[in-house]
């Protein structure tokens, strides 16, 4: 498992060619395989695969007479909601995502004949066809994306598949080089991060990563339209 250590050996023997050299210190090699990480998982959410790099499942339960939840402070992004209620018994349904601002400012008598929800700041409203809303445990299912999070001991592992975990070293060393003005080794790591755009089919490392994951869930829905599905 490549972890920070071996994210920071891996970057001082490509600009030193000695895992050891600590002329790159750690707080700023640190700074840099982080934020290379970031940039990672932006191209991965980028890719439009079916794969969630960093998915979790947030449950709360449904309280009477409530719309607005709040969302878990790390979300990214929102993949799917599922929501339960007194009509559909032990099955959730898929909600869809809808742009409800025009409707009389969030009017409760607003019934959609399948589950809705709207987003606004940190905050989801959640629309069902029963006449109200009921208490139910457990009855709103949040599958997410969640945020961004550094790197900081050395056994940390980014989340990112295995063959694509250099891209941090690589672009960790490619910015010690520019302020250092290594230039050949600069332009080395671009090629390699980039592509070459001499050679044919040189998509680099970002190139491979994106459509690594753009492919890496096979699964496609037939239909876009609420469904139930039970969580056993």
């Amino acid at each position: 498992m490549f972890q920070l250590q071996d994210i920071q050996s891996d970057s001082r023997f490509l600009v030193f060619g000695n895992s050891t050299n600590t002329n790159y210190k750690d707080a700023d090699l640190n700074r840099n395989i982080n934020r290379w990480y970031e940039t990672g998982l932006a191209w991965i959410l980028q890719s439009d695969g079916e794969w969630q790099v960093n998915g979790d499942i947030a449950v709360c339960d449904l309280v009477a007479g409530q719309r607005e939840y709040t969302l878990p402070t790390d979300t990214l992004v929102i993949d799917k909601v599922y929501i339960q209620s007194n009509t559909t018994g032990a099955d959730y349904l898929v909600a869809i995502q809808k742009d409800l601002s025009g409707i009389k400012r969030y009017n409760e008598e607003y019934h959609p004949q399948i589950p809705e929800y709207d987003l606004l700041d940190n905050s989801i409203f959640i629309y069902i066809p029963d006449d109200t809303i009921t208490a139910v445990p457990s009855g709103l299912k949040i599958v997410y994306q969640k945020d961004f999070v550094a790197l900081a001991n050395s056994t940390d592992a980014p989340n990112i598949a295995e063959p694509f975990k250099r891209l941090l070293s690589v672009g960790a060393a490619m910015d010690y080089c520019k302020p250092n003005e290594k230039w050949n080794k600069l332009a080395t790591f671009k090629k390699d991060i980039y592509g070459d755009p001499t050679v044919k089919n040189d998509d680099g490392i970002k190139g491979d990563l994106i459509a690594y994951y753009a492919s890496k869930s096979v699964v496609k829905p037939v239909v876009i339209q609420a469904e139930i599905e039970n969580f056993i």
